[in-house]
């Protein structure tokens, strides 16, 4: 092999790698809503796909609701309630699961959150969230998100 089969080779191994790389790390970041079920302090991604959202914002306060489905038509909504103020204050969070024709409600907790906007130029939520049946514990993951709003 000569010297420049060799650099053509070295130099085809170096682009394919970071090209790789490229690949894995924008598969690793979610840019849509994620659901995850917790187990061992890691999160196990579910085949729930957001279905809708929508928001209300009114007096300072925004109230963004989440819906998601699962391949065997589990349900799930999630609402997050943002104050404006400086800084932002995430003020409640809940959700209701039906699944296998059993409801489940409860507490969606922040993990971190960000919160945009709200002065003429519409609404941006984003963060972790974290919310547990009796039996299992899950986290919501939302990118930052420009939210359409309306009144209520």
């Amino acid at each position: 092999m000569t010297n420049s089969q060799k650099q053509g080779k070295v130099l085809h191994t170096l682009v394919m790698s970071m090209m790789s790389g490229v690949v894995l790390f924008g598969a690793c970041t979610a840019d849509t809503p994620e659901i995850y079920r917790i187990r061992n302090s890691q999160n196990h991604p579910t085949t729930f796909r957001q279905i809708s959202q929508s928001a209300q914002t009114e007096a300072g306060r925004t109230i963004a609701t989440f819906q998601f489905e699962d391949e065997q038509s589990t349900r799930l909504e999630i609402t997050l309630e943002f104050k404006k103020a400086v800084p932002p204050e995430f003020t409640d969070g809940s959700f209701h699961l039906i699944m296998g024709g059993e409801n489940h409600r409860g507490i969606v907790s922040p993990v971190n959150f960000r919160y945009l906007g709200g002065q003429g130029d519409g609404v941006s939520v984003g963060g972790d969230f974290q919310f547990s049946t009796s039996g299992s514990q899950y986290r919501f993951h939302l990118p930052l998100t420009s939210m359409n709003t309306f009144g209520y």
